[in-house]
């Protein structure tokens, strides 16, 4: 629980949008979307195991990436049902200030693309596969 208020803290206090903390260590992230996350659980897989991360956004996608790495609390700012669902499903612990039934893009034109790409994932390793896809297709 401590280690949960500290990155729930961290990421209040400055314009970060993920804070992870594991013990003494700590990460952080200012870049936007899924990235960080994506980097985090399949870059720093010994880093995430059992830690505690405070996101702005986490959303299906986002909790599936985050049973990948082995990741056991989150905080989110916002997330979604679908979300919660899967944590619950996968023993992380979450909580949250806003729950929606979907992230919406950042022109709130419609869903995320991160939403639309996770509607029919259930397994975590195909999420993080659709995830890399996503990352490369970008300018």
């Amino acid at each position: 629980m401590i280690e949960l208020h500290r990155a729930v803290e961290l990421l209040k206090s400055g314009n970060h949008t993920l804070v992870l903390i594991k013990g003494t260590e700590q990460w952080i992230s200012d870049e936007r979307g899924i990235k960080p996350l994506f980097e985090l659980v399949t870059m720093n897989t010994e880093l995430a195991e059992g830690a505690t991360i405070a996101d702005k956004v986490i959303g299906k996608a986002g909790a599936l990436l985050a049973v990948f790495g082995k990741i056991t609390s989150i905080h989110a700012q916002l997330t979604t049902h679908a979300a919660i669902k899967v944590c619950l499903k996968n023993n992380i612990s979450i909580t949250y200030n806003k729950v929606v039934d979907a992230i919406q893009n950042r022109d709130k034109t419609g869903n995320c693309p991160m939403e639309l790409l996770a509607h029919d994932v259930f397994v975590p390793a195909e999420m993080v596969e659709k995830v890399a896809v996503f990352l490369k297709s970008l300018p």
